[in-house]
């Protein structure tokens, strides 16, 4: 019974996006960035515990900083920030190639090349922040060869839909898990572009980095798979600014071997989780993993978060 539970729930879901994805597929931008700010509010109201997430979050990193007032706006915004990310998602495959730059300006695009010029793939480093699909579809878009690194959704169903969004804007994409690894190790060899995220939880498969002042569990993929190829890690975020959505590429990271596999993969980890926070305290309103437990996962021997994250 619980298996048939799960089936129609998911069912469910499925097709409320799938009306959804019809409705906003029909409308203006400028309607459909009304829905966004709709939904959002929708879902500030209705994910209470993914709301609270988000609170005990912002207090841990803003500890005395912000009043519970600040606290609450800032929330609310990143719901609304997620909500027009999803209306620009289901919009990418409408998109025209050819007027792309005047929705997304791209600053830095010769720190990308320069990295690719080298012959050995690149591995473009990023996290959820901003729309940061939208920056993916720009680089396929412009024709670069770009392979996502995604985590399988638990509804099969929407991940499918999802997916084929993200090869419509022109990408393709590797679930995480699995063949992952050999599919990514395929796309390096092949001299392509592999973008990560790298901004969330790892739990026990993680290493641990400073970030805001804390341990917290990083994932290791990445500085792992540079080491190993020689390919150069590029830094790149995209956000919203001044009514446009801005993509930024850092100078490459070189990643260095000192024959300290797990040193090596710290320090490469730690340099660009650095950026990271510079991007979210600028930007906090942007950072979609406020309603992440990024901090739950604590090193050996420390068995209390210094959250309380409460998921209903």
């Amino acid at each position: 019974m619980k298996r048939v539970g799960i089936y129609l729930k998911h069912c469910l879901e499925y097709y409320l996006v799938r009306f959804m994805v019809a409705v906003v597929k029909r409308l203006s931008w400028k309607w459909s960035y009304r829905v966004g700010v709709f939904l959002g509010d929708l879902a500030y109201y209705i994910l209470w515990g993914y709301r609270d997430i988000a609170r005990d979050n912002l207090r841990f990193v803003f500890s005395g900083k912000l009043r519970e007032a600040q606290i609450d706006h800032l929330i609310r915004e990143v719901f609304r920030n997620i909500g027009r990310g999803a209306v620009e998602f289901i919009r990418l495959p409408l998109i025209d190639r050819d007027k792309i730059d005047s929705l997304v300006v791209i600053e830095g695009l010769d720190h990308f090349r320069h990295a690719l010029e080298r012959g050995k793939g690149a591995i473009l480093v990023t996290g959820h922040f901003g729309n940061w699909e939208l920056g993916g579809a720009a680089l396929a878009m412009k024709g670069y060869p770009v392979t996502v690194l995604a985590f399988p959704q638990a509804n099969k169903y929407t991940d499918r839909m999802i997916n084929d969004n993200r090869t419509q804007a022109g990408m393709k994409v590797v679930p995480t898990g699995g063949t992952s690894v050999k599919d990514a190790i395929i796309c390096l060899r092949d001299k392509a572009t592999l973008i990560a995220l790298i901004d969330q939880n790892a739990y026990g498969n993680g290493v641990f980095i400073d970030f805001f002042g804390a341990p917290a569990s990083t994932v290791r993929g990445p500085a792992a798979l540079a080491l190993k190829f020689g390919c150069p890690l590029v830094p790149a975020f995209s956000f919203r600014e001044d009514g446009k959505h801005r993509v930024v590429f850092h100078e490459p990271l070189d990643p260095i071997s000192t024959g300290d596999r797990e040193r090596d993969i710290a320090e490469i980890m730690a340099a660009l989780t650095k950026i990271v926070e510079s991007y979210v305290r600028r930007y906090p309103e942007q950072w979609f993993c406020w309603l992440h437990p990024r901090w739950q996962t604590r090193p050996a021997g420390e068995n209390v978060s210094p959250l309380r994250y409460r998921i209903r």
